[in-house]
């Protein structure tokens, strides 16, 4: 018998709140949204890029209303890669060093915001795509059959 954290409890369930708290709930809809992101006109160049590479990674997940932070987070993305150019000529410039670890951090997290960061994908829920191929008569059949 250890002390407190010493292991795991027994009959531990996450879902069970704990005395004093509130239930846990499961989203109703994990999708918040509609449409694809869209390219402001404004963005240009390496940015333009950067917010392609970005949409299409983020492809399933991202909607429409997630195009500023794509926007955001390209911009970042473009920055982080001119200033590791401009250290790469410079690796001893501590200012430069510094204003790149900055805009890294910040990269970081807008990124996680998107569920680019292995952390963020793992309690990233994806809602899954309806296809519009038929389906097999099978198994229509046994769904249906369950249902009743």
């Amino acid at each position: 018998m250890g002390g407190p954290g010493s292991g795991s409890l027994p009959n531990y369930d996450p879902m069970t709140p704990r005395p004093g708290r509130k239930p846990r709930t499961a989203l109703a809809s994990p999708v918040c949204g509609s449409g694809v992101p869209t390219r402001p006109d404004s963005l240009t160049g390496e940015t333009a890029a950067a917010f392609d590479e970005l949409a299409a990674l983020t492809a399933g997940v991202a909607f429409s209303q997630d195009s500023q932070l794509i926007e955001l987070a390209a911009s970042l993305l473009t920055r982080s890669r001119a200033l590791q150019r401009r250290l790469a000529d410079k690796p001893d410039d501590i200012d430069l060093n510094r204003v790149a670890l900055a805009v890294e951090r910040q990269l970081l997290v807008a990124l996680g915001k998107l569920g680019l960061t292995p952390r963020d994908r793992q309690v990233l829920v994806v809602p899954k795509m309806e296809s519009n191929e038929p389906k097999d008569p099978l198994a229509t059949l046994l769904e249906r059959r369950k249902a009743n």
